[in-house]
């Protein structure tokens, strides 16, 4: 059971929300020193509960009507790219695993798992992650075709004192297009039959949208060793993202408002690239069998270019920031704060502080409080398509949000 409270303001307007909510779900953890990571190679889908609201098949387009304040990235991130599968954690065993799953459904749905790690000595492993779904649709021009990939590589130096860690990251996510039914109101006739959807036309039989990501990730670990002990020093992160977005529809120009480029057919593209680099300075790291204690300042700086039609943008971010974080077996406390003195989003800001703690072995308590000045992202601000274009001076949003849960564990 979970109860949870929060504001949300955007531009000074004040919103308030209160919600209890009982889950329940299975997941596969993997022990890791204090920390529990979990991850689920279906976890990029809603679940299909009763505030999800799905338009289609797997990897279709759904509105999930339970608020938390990751729905805030969309206005961070970008809008307009599909929402990423979960990040594959590093986790270190000793043994080979290999795990397949083949889930087949309706209207010829089909889902594939496959999850692979190997140890290649005592200092350093492989894992990867493959997932395909697809789907051909209920009704016509209505199939979606995702695949999924993710690798990590680790490996440690000979006197663990260094330590590399690197990831790829890949998706592609392809959906058609229809428009919706032509004629809604053909659900009202009683001598409507709906047992063949395949029979009820469509308002586009030819658009299709295509979605892409390509990420490489790699963070290098320096630590300070002595007689007694071993302690982080710095952190040196590398990450280079692309992200590119297609729309594409043909022979339907009536169906819009405005066709500004082409009346025959709509062929629009997004580019974004996103280069960044972080290094964190630890003044103090100390972690053993049960206490993990650490604080950090960090400096990143990422570049970000948009080629959008004719529109091509280049963006850069300054960011300063300190974290600090303290965790034994029964509980957890951790802040973080964020702020951006140069570029494009300056003085934005964002602050957190999280409580965590197990009351028992089958209660847990969760409280957080944030906030954040955001910038929404350069396509709110100017964006061209066939269909719509915009140029915006769009404000900076305000995010104020407690949460408080208590959470019961039902399945063991």
């Amino acid at each position: 059971m979970k109860w949870s409270f929060f504001l949300f303001s955007l531009n000074m307007k004040l919103f308030i929300s209160f919600y209890i909510l009982l889950v329940s779900n299975l997941f596969y953890a993997q022990l890791d020193s204090s920390t529990i990571k979990i991850w689920n190679q279906f976890s990029s889908l809603d679940d299909s509960l009763n505030y999800t609201l799905f338009t289609g098949g797997p990897s279709s387009i759904v509105f999930n009507l339970y608020f938390d304040s990751s729905r805030l990235q969309p206005f961070e991130n970008g809008s307009l790219f599909t929402k990423e599968q979960a990040d594959l954690p590093f986790i270190y065993q000793k043994v080979p695993v290999l795990d397949f799953q083949y889930i087949i459904g309706d209207q010829l749905e089909q889902n594939l798992a496959i999850y692979h790690s190997q140890p290649i000595s005592n200092r350093s492993n492989y894992s990867l992650s493959f997932l395909k779904r697809s789907h051909d649709g209920y009704y016509l021009n209505q199939a979606t075709n995702s695949n999924f990939l993710q690798a990590n590589y680790f490996r440690k130096s000979k006197k663990e004192n260094y330590t590399i860690k690197a990831s790829l990251k890949h998706h592609r996510l392809y959906n058609e297009q229809n428009g919706g039914i032509q004629n809604d109101s053909s659900f009202t006739d009683a001598n409507f039959d709906i047992l063949n959807r395949n029979l009820i036309p469509i308002n586009m039989n030819h658009g299709f949208s295509n979605d892409k990501l390509w990420r490489v990730n790699m963070q290098q670990t320096i630590y300070k060793s002595d007689s007694s002990s071993k302690s982080k020093k710095f952190d040196i992160i590398t990450s280079f993202d692309r992200r590119f977005r297609n729309y594409y529809d043909s022979l339907n120009a009536n169906l819009f408002l405005f066709n500004h480029f082409d009346t025959n057919r709509s062929n629009d593209t997004l580019v974004q690239k996103d280069f960044r680099q972080q290094i964190n300075y630890y003044l103090s790291y100390y972690e053993d069998s049960i206490l993990t204690k650490s604080m950090v300042i960090f400096y990143d700086v990422n570049r970000i270019t948009y080629s959008n039609h004719a529109n091509d943008t280049v963006l850069s971010n300054h960011n300063i920031g300190l974290k600090y974080n303290l965790s034994t077996p029964r509980y957890n406390f951790n802040t973080t704060i964020r702020y951006t003195p140069f570029g494009f989003r300056r003085n934005n800001f964002n602050f957190h502080m999280g409580y965590n703690r197990n009351l028992t072995q089958k209660i847990k308590f969760s409280s957080s409080l944030n906030a954040k000045r955001i910038t929404p992202n350069y396509v709110f601000h100017q964006y061209s398509s066939n269909h719509v274009i915009w140029n915006n001076m769009v404000n900076d949003m305000y995010y104020i949000g407690l949460n408080t849960a208590i959470t019961l564990k039902i399945l063991d």
